[in-house]
């Protein structure tokens, strides 16, 4: 995870009214366009989609459709793992079918993911 988007994430303040963290990562928009804040800002929603934030998944899927270049070649630079959770997620949010084998590859990179950061490697 990018080190801005986990900041965005750490920052959050949770309430009562879950669509108000997504207009938190949201709102860092407001401020800047830059290649990398806007990659910051997909990787948030990329995150709270993978943990089933309510509503983030919308806004993930709506930021990779805006720029998908940018968030494709973000995906390519990822090792090898990072980069098959993230494709499988972004193929998810779009609404692709995945294939069985797709998905039990990113079960098993999620799993090594897990691994890595509970042994402080990620």
């Amino acid at each position: 995870m990018r080190a801005r988007a986990l900041d965005m994430i750490m920052g959050l303040s949770f309430g009562n009214d879950p669509e108000a963290v997504n207009l938190q990562i949201a709102a860092h928009m407001r401020r800047d366009l830059s290649p990398d804040l806007i990659l910051d800002v997909i990787s948030a929603f990329s995150t709270l989609s993978a943990a089933k934030w309510p509503g983030a998944e919308r806004y993930f899927r709506l930021y990779v459709q805006i720029f998908p270049e940018l968030w494709a070649e973000e995906l390519e630079t990822l090792p090898v793992v990072e980069r098959a959770v993230g494709s499988v997620q972004t193929l998810q949010a779009m609404g692709a079918p995945i294939p069985v084998a797709v998905e039990r590859i990113a079960s098993l990179s999620r799993a090594e993911l897990s691994r890595r950061v509970e042994e402080g490697q990620a």
